[in-house]
Parts: structure tokens; C-alpha cells; sequence
């Protein structure tokens, strides 16, 4: 995971699927030019689809990510509220502080350093008076540990953009998404059958490149679900199962 931090904001993402999607992007420009490029059907590769936002200096928070069909942008103005320790301990390089807070159903036990002066951290969690470089739940199912810093301002992105107006998602609130995040789950298919409904249609082709017929594919939509929830029953956020 990368965290990208700038004066405007900071934004957390998969390395992995910021350079697959990167690279289709750029194949996608290419075949709409010159016609000649034909993606694979294996799609963008990393298993982490998410981004993160906060906008500085409010730290107004941002969840791209998708359910269904679409693509959503979710408000998150959830506070932090911190309980800063005496305890200290040596991370790596840096000297760190002890915090805990409870946020999205989970306890979490944050170290942070003054050492980095940057109010941020990975994922959505900031508010310290540092960097925080290391913080699980008291489970210790959900770990984020930093692995390098560079503080000379080379990224991924030379400027803050924000992803807010990327792929024209659906903002929502975080209860609303809670909905829909568990219809989702519950039955992946809803937003095919609306689709048909409305006079909607999709073209996916599989491995071999035939055209699969609307049957197959929601029987291969709802196997994949069926998957992922059986694989993702500790997610970060476990109060969206609630």
C-alpha cells in the first residue's frame, strides 16, 4: 500500500492496482486511437480495489470503491477520538508514542511519531499530533505497519488530484453505502436483473472469448460473491455486517 501525502490532502491505494489500472488506461487510450489493441480477459491485476482520501486541512474523508455495477464515493465524517499513552517504544527508525480509539467496530492501538510531521496514516485513521507508523485492532486480524519513507517529494502523483470525479462514481453517505454494501452480499445479482428489467444489457466474453449469455453470467457474478464472503468474513470496517 502506498500512502501519498501533499499539502492539499493524502490518498492511500494499492501500488499493484494503481499500475494495472495505469497500464489499461494506457491500452484503452491506445486501442480507441488506433484500434489494434485488444485486452486481456483476465482485467487489472491487485486484490485491493479501494482508495482512501483526506482533503487537509478539515481531513474531510473519502471511500472510492465499488459494490454491484457501480463505482461510489463514500463521505466518511467520522471522528477519531484518541486516547494518547505515556508508553513509547523504538519502530524501525522512528520513536513512537502510544494511542488507542475505537473506530468501525474495532479497537485500535496506534503508535505514532512527532519525528514525521505529518498528521496522517494509512487507511482512514489521522488525528494524532504525528505520523502514525503502526496500528492494529486488539484482535490483530487488521495490522498497518510502515515500511519506508520518502520525504523528498517523489510519488506516484506529482500533485494532489482528487479521485472524488475519477469514473463518475455515486457519492454517498456511509449509512447509505452500508445498504448497499450488504445488499451486495446478500444478493449480487439485484443489480443485473434491474438492469435486464430496464432493457439493460452486457457484453462479457470469458477465457476463451465467447460471449457469455445473461444466465451465466449471474451464475459466475453470484459464485464470485458467494467466494468473496466466504473469504472476506473479518473485514476492516466490521460494523458494515451489523
Amino acid at each position: 500500500m502506498i500512502l501519498n501525502v501533499f499539502k492539499e490532502g493524502s490518498q492511500f491505494y494499492s501500488r499493484a492496482s494503481f499500475v494495472s489500472d495505469s497500464i489499461r488506461q494506457k491500452e484503452i487510450k491506445k486501442m480507441r486511437e488506433t484500434g489494434s489493441i485488444t485486452l486481456g480477459p483476465t482485467g487489472p491485476q491487485g486484490k485491493i480495489k479501494f482508495k482512501v482520501e483526506k482533503k487537509h486541512p478539515e481531513f474531510k474523508m473519502g471511500y472510492l470503491s465499488e459494490a454491484g455495477l457501480d463505482n461510489y464515493w463514500v463521505e466518511d465524517d467520522r471522528k477519531m477520538n484518541w486516547k494518547i499513552l505515556p508508553e513509547k517504544e523504538k519502530i524501525g527508525e522512528f520513536t513512537a508514542q502510544k494511542a488507542t480509539t475505537d473506530f468501525a467496530g474495532r479497537k485500535w492501538i496506534a503508535w505514532f511519531t512527532t519525528e514525521i510531521p505529518i498528521q496522517d496514516g494509512p487507511y482512514k485513521f489521522h488525528g494524532l499530533p504525528g505520523f502514525i507508523i503502526k496500528i492494529e485492532d486488539s484482535s490483530r486480524s487488521h495490522s498497518f505497519i510502515l515500511k519506508g519513507a520518502n520525504l523528498d517529494s517523489k510519488a506516484e502523483f506529482k500533485s494532489f488530484k482528487s479521485d472524488e470525479n475519477s469514473k463518475k462514481p455515486i457519492v454517498i453517505e456511509t449509512e447509505k453505502f452500508k445498504n448497499i454494501f450488504l445488499e451486495n452480499r446478500a444478493d449480487p445479482n439485484k443489480k443485473f436483473r434491474d438492469l435486464a428489467v430496464s432493457g439493460g444489457s452486457l457484453e462479457i466474453t470469458d477465457s476463451s472469448g465467447k460471449v457469455m449469455s445473461m444466465k451465466e453470467i449471474m451464475q459466475m457474478n453470484e459464485k464470485r460473491q458467494r467466494e468473496a464472503n466466504r473469504k472476506n468474513n473479518n473485514i476492516l470496517e466490521i460494523d458494515l455486517l451489523r
